[in-house]
């Protein structure tokens, strides 16, 4: 597993045709972004085009794009967003936006409605994908020609979206992973405790069990992929995800296939994992 021992100078090296950047602060990372994605609303509201994008809820803070869009007053009048991801009943039915984990109800509150009325998208572009009609929201990603985009990071186990590895072990096959399109999912152990680390202060039993997701295929559909990590154990599962060997049981390991990456980092993930070696220990 000689992958988790690669540096920044070793990523560029095993892979010439991807972008890899590195911002010492966080801050400085989501300001890129903001950026990134203003100068391609812009430029596509030149051409006449629609922006369309795929977004996860974390692990990039909004604030810093409605905040430079509202100072300089850019229309995001254009821009498509296909939200990952929503927490879900086995049924396919949403959580209540009164729950507390409720991605849509977090991105009314930190996104949506924070944007100046005027300038705001239609409400009919902020889209989650559709547990009970998956052919709905493929058939609007058709309708707008494609994703420009796919933003996102990796979750502990190498999951895109909800896009987690198969537990039976005759499910993990590269149709179900790499090909995978949306759908009702059983969320595994792993995504659950992350989660709980993560955004409930270790409170499992609030998390709910299953949720609505856009598929692998829809996510390596784009254009573009472009990678926010930001955590310590991203340092590992980047390494794995990217380097390793491309594998349904880490789903993150087909972007291999994709040609245009961009990949962002803090120090935390550019950091060194904890590796494997032989101890000599004398008697």
């Amino acid at each position: 597993m000689e992958f988790y021992s690669y540096n920044l100078d070793d990523f560029r090296k095993k892979r010439p045709k991807w972008e890899f950047m590195f911002f010492r602060l966080l801050d400085e990372q989501n300001l890129f972004f903001t950026n990134d994605l203003i100068r391609r609303i812009r430029s596509n509201d030149k051409l006449g085009r629609k922006t369309v994008v795929v977004l996860p809820v974390g692990p990039i803070n909004y604030r810093y794009f409605v905040d430079l869009t509202n100072t300089e007053n850019i229309s995001l009048k254009n821009l498509v967003i296909f939200f990952m991801d929503e927490y879900s009943g086995a049924d396919g039915n949403f959580v209540s936006k009164d729950h507390p984990l409720s991605f849509r109800r977090f991105v009314e509150d930190n996104f949506y409605n924070l944007i100046n009325y005027k300038n705001r998208m239609p409400e009919e572009f902020i889209i989650f994908p559709n547990g009970h009609n998956p052919s709905e929201t493929i058939a609007k990603i058709n309708s707008f020609e494609g994703i420009d985009v796919t933003y996102g990071g990796f979750g502990i186990n190498g999951h895109l979206a909800f896009n987690d590895p198969p537990e039976e072990t005759h499910e993990l096959t590269e149709e179900n992973v790499r090909f995978s399109t949306v759908r009702t999912v059983t969320l595994p152990r792993e995504t659950i405790v992350q989660n709980a680390m993560g955004g409930t202060g270790g409170n499992m039993d609030i998390i709910p069990r299953h949720a609505v997701t856009l598929g692998m295929k829809e996510l390596l559909s784009a254009k573009e992929i472009h990678l926010y990590l930001i955590r310590t154990w991203h340092a590992g599962i980047m390494r794995k995800a990217l380097f390793g060997p491309i594998d349904p049981r880490c789903p993150g390991s087909y972007v291999q296939f994709h040609n245009k990456v961009r990949v962002c980092m803090t120090p935390e993930v550019v950091a060194l994992p904890k590796i494997n070696v032989t101890l000599n220990i004398g008697t």
